[in-house]
């Protein structure tokens, strides 16, 4: 089986009132870990920063603009290894790196 690297930007969002954002993936959807509650966040995509991913990937699944507020990145980094389905059908193994932001709103 073929192995692919992916780095993951996600964020820990906190209302004012210390509250965190937590999300449920939909099993339906796919992806690495399916039906299990997370924060929102993502692969990065080619050329991109992990502070643009994680401001894209907070937009794209919560529909937060958060470019009013500074992304603080945490600086212990977490890895997990999963089989995945590519859109061509192909399953890779992937080799994640997870990046994770504080967001304060």
């Amino acid at each position: 089986m073929r192995e692919i690297e992916r780095k993951i930007a996600s964020a820990l969002i906190f209302s004012k009132d210390s509250k965190l954002l937590m999300g449920r993936k939909d099993p339906a959807k796919g992806g690495v870990y399916p039906d299990c509650c997370h924060i929102p966040g993502g692969g990065s995509d080619e050329g991109e920063t992990l502070e643009q991913a994680v401001r894209r990937e907070i937009q794209e699944e919560v529909g937060i603009d958060v470019s009013l507020y500074n992304p603080i990145l945490i600086p212990e980094k977490g890895s997990g290894v999963a089989e995945k389905t590519l859109p061509s059908g192909e399953n890779v193994l992937c080799r994640m790196e997870f990046n994770i932001f504080r967001v304060d709103m």
